[in-house]
């Protein structure tokens, strides 16, 4: 990053979603931020959220802007919010639009917005960051399209919580295959009749290759799946770790873990960011159709990166088909910079 002659002080904004957060988290490492902020915004019902939304929208005096806040928000995020001299906010998630409009007035900061927001007009954020299957009407000067979703990858890091899981499970000389079980969505299922199918032909896959399998499942994966994963390949000898409860999980950063140490790394189509997540790691992910699409953003994000050959899209059918896990990473490396000179340019 080049040398900026102000001290850069940022606010993350948290709506409580992890994945939100990780992104937001992601611009402040790329940007070598130290002087990090994290609250999170509390509204007392979603009428508040909605009503203040709608009256951001509205460019409000100082005055009346702190009062529309302090209504808004419960007491203690009100009073977390106002107490920093942050000269710089970040968020992503929908409910945080108008806060992070809100407080970069109060503040006199620059404000950054993740993902295509659904409230303010585009000249109240000083950078938009939207994916491109995010649609939009038209491409503004403080805008940048990303193939991804904001993520970050610490190699170090990664290698620390490696040895970590190699510590704790019996792990051989054998290539490694980590799969990323996720869950429905409002546009996908996961169900049980596709994780059967899929372990139908896992099973056939093991027979065939001599590989060490890391599974584990996430916060919306559905009970019945988790079950029919533990019934399945917890006793195989290939399975070295199987995660059903992503809460109990007692290895720290255990996802870089696992994409440090994978030779191949498959993961279900309805997870955006553990697909962005694997790309920044620059491991070519095999993402797994559980079904025909029915998102339009899915389609494009998952069609965009096959297009570019980033990404192998398979059916649980075509798990014996050869996987080619090189791939040229340069697109990548050159967004990374793009955002980078964009951020800076606003600071």
């Amino acid at each position: 990053m080049a040398k900026n002659p102000r001290k850069i002080e940022c606010l993350i904004l948290s709506d409580g979603r992890a994945g939100h957060v990780k992104q937001s988290q992601a611009i402040t490492k790329l940007m070598a931020l130290e002087q990090t902020r994290e609250i999170k915004i509390l509204y007392p019902s979603k009428i508040h959220e909605y009503f203040f939304s709608c009256l951001m929208l509205i460019p409000w005096p100082h005055r009346f802007l702190k009062l529309l806040l302090k209504l808004a928000l419960k007491p203690s995020s009100f009073k977390e919010a106002l107490e920093g001299s942050e000269n710089l906010i970040i968020s992503a998630g929908a409910s945080l639009n108008a806060p992070n409009i809100a407080l970069r007035k109060l503040k006199s900061s620059k404000n950054i917005v993740l993902m295509k927001p659904t409230w303010g007009r585009a000249s109240q954020y000083d950078l938009q960051i939207i994916p491109n299957h995010d649609v939009i009407s038209q491409n503004r000067a403080n805008t940048i399209r990303t193939l991804l979703t904001p993520s970050h990858f610490d190699p170090k890091q990664a290698e620390q919580a490696a040895l970590e899981l190699k510590r704790n499970y019996p792990l051989t000389d054998a290539p490694i295959v980590s799969i990323l079980i996720g869950g429905s969505t409002s546009k996908t299922s996961l169900t049980v009749s596709w994780m059967a199918l899929f372990l139908k032909h896992l099973k056939t896959y093991l027979k065939q290759n001599s590989v060490q399998l890391l599974c584990t499942t996430s916060r919306r994966t559905p009970l019945p799946i988790c079950t029919e994963l533990e019934k399945n390949i917890s006793s195989l000898p290939a399975c070295k770790l199987l995660i059903t409860d992503p809460s109990s999980n007692p290895i720290p950063n255990l996802i870089h873990a696992m994409l440090y140490l994978s030779s191949q790394v498959w993961i279900t189509q309805d997870s955006i960011s553990m697909i962005s997540e694997a790309l920044y790691a620059r491991k070519k992910p095999v993402v797994l159709q559980t079904q025909p699409h029915r998102s339009r953003k899915h389609e494009t994000f998952l069609r965009s990166l096959e297009h570019h050959r980033l990404i192998e899209l398979r059916s649980p059918h075509e798990l014996m088909a050869p996987i080619s896990t090189t791939t040229d990473f340069s697109l990548l490396n050159e967004e990374q910079k793009t955002l980078r000179t964009a951020i800076e340019a606003i600071l």
